[in-house]
């Protein structure tokens, strides 16, 4: 995940991929600016700037990608 290059597209669905948590018109989906999967809030609390992708403000990730931007692949596993 951390040989990503460039933003990688916003993903789709109705469902947080992390928890499974609905969607709906008050409870908002967000993605991780990181990798593109669709989080619900709770899932995505995590910000970071992400310099590759030229983002120098922080942005909103999901916990994956917080570990791997800041510790490394190997504090994903």
């Amino acid at each position: 995940i951390d040989i990503i290059t460039r933003e990688p597209p916003w993903g789709e669905g109705d469902t947080c991929l992390e928890c499974g948590t609905k969607f709906t018109i008050t409870y908002r989906r967000h993605h991780c600016r990181h990798c593109g999967r669709v989080l619900c809030k709770r899932c995505s609390v995590n910000e970071l700037p992400i310099m590759k992708f030229n983002l120098q403000k922080p942005v909103r990730v999901c916990q994956l990608c917080n570990d791997v931007l800041t510790h490394g692949v190997a504090a994903a596993r």
